[in-house]
C-alpha cells in the first residue's frame, strides 16, 4: 500500500509540475530561462483532462490500471510540450534545442555548401541538415567515428584551417556560433564573414564565411 500511495503521490506531483511549467511559460514569468508559448499550447493538457476522472477511484481494487492511465496522460502531455514538431508557439522548452533554427538553415543549404560549428557541440545539427559539420576547437564524441575514416576531414583547431576550407569549397560555408562568443571572441579569429539573415535563436547565430 505504501508503494501504491507513493506512485499516486508521484502522479499528483507530476501533474502540478506540468501545470506549473506551462503557467510560467504562458505568463512569461521567466523569459530568460523559459520562452513564452501561445494559447494553442493548452492542447497539451487534453491527455491530462481525459485521465483525471481516474483519480477519483485510485483507492478501489482496480487502482493499478487507473494509476497507469494517469501516468500515461502525464507522460503524453510532457511529450507534447517537449517535441519540436509543433514549433516554438507550442514547445515550452524550445530554447533547449535549436531544431527550428537548424531546419531553417537546412532549407538554404545547397549540396556544395559546408557547415562549421564554432566552440560548441551540436548533436542534432547533422540530423536536421543531413550533413556532417566540421567542429572548430571542440572535442566531442563524434570525433572518434570521424577519425576511423581518414579520407573524411575531422576537427579544426586553427583559424587557418577554416580559411583553407572556405577557399576549397565551391559553395558557401556557414558558421554556427553561440551569441556569447559573438562578436568579441569571434572577431579575434580574423575570418571574413557576413550575416546570413537566417533567424537563429537564443543559442545560435548563423554566419556566412567569405574568401
Amino acid at each position: 500500500r505504501r508503494l501504491i500511495k507513493l506512485g499516486a503521490a508521484g502522479c499528483l506531483l507530476m501533474l502540478i509540475a506540468v501545470d506549473g511549467f506551462w503557467l510560467i511559460s504562458f505568463l512569461g514569468l521567466l523569459p530568460d530561462d523559459i520562452p513564452q508559448v501561445s494559447k494553442i499550447s493548452a492542447l497539451a493538457f487534453i491527455p491530462l483532462i481525459l485521465t483525471l476522472p481516474a483519480l477519483r477511484r485510485l483507492s478501489s481494487a482496480n487502482f493499478l490500471p487507473r494509476l497507469a492511465l494517469i501516468n500515461s496522460g502525464v507522460l503524453l502531455a510532457v511529450a507534447l510540450m517537449l517535441t519540436p514538431l509543433p514549433g516554438r508557439a507550442f514547445n515550452v522548452f524550445a530554447h533547449q534545442n535549436s531544431s527550428q533554427a537548424y531546419l531553417e538553415l537546412a532549407e538554404h543549404l545547397q549540396p556544395e555548401d559546408r557547415v562549421v560549428v564554432i566552440w560548441a557541440y551540436r548533436t542534432s545539427l547533422p540530423f536536421y541538415t543531413q550533413r556532417i559539420y566540421r567542429p572548430f576547437q571542440d572535442r566531442n564524441e563524434l570525433l572518434y567515428g570521424m577519425r576511423l575514416e581518414p579520407e573524411r576531414p575531422t576537427e579544426m583547431t586553427h583559424p587557418e584551417e577554416i580559411r583553407q576550407l572556405v577557399a576549397a569549397t565551391e559553395g558557401r560555408v556557414f558558421a554556427v556560433i553561440e551569441p556569447k562568443y559573438y562578436p568579441e571572441k569571434w572577431e579575434e579569429l580574423g575570418i571574413p564573414y557576413r550575416h546570413t539573415g537566417l533567424i537563429g535563436d537564443s543559442k545560435t547565430i548563423f554566419l556566412e564565411l567569405l574568401k
